[in-house]
């Protein structure tokens, strides 16, 4: 068994170390991670390519005998979050 932190700390460094590759440098940040939740400000033209990704590193980062789907919202701030639809 692993303990939620550190499930946590290791997605953050999966999803963080992607969102840094070449391809997204200037366009999107991991802002705040808060346990399993993961705050990222993402310009808006790569919204959907982003959500893509952390979703699949997300769902891949540690197998399991259960599935673990994510759920991404987005919007201009907090207060205005809408569920982004795949």
């Amino acid at each position: 068994m692993v303990h939620g932190d550190s499930v946590a700390k290791l997605l953050n460094k999966i999803v963080d170390a992607k969102v840094r590759a070449p391809q997204f440098v200037g366009s999107c940040r991991l802002v705040l991670m808060v346990h399993d939740e993961l705050l990222f400000e993402v310009r808006s033209d790569r919204v959907r390519e982003v959500a893509e990704l952390v979703s699949r590193e997300m769902e891949a980062a540690m197998p399991m005998d259960v599935t673990t789907p994510v759920k991404i919202s987005f919007g201009p701030s907090w207060g205005q979050l809408q569920p982004l639809r795949r």
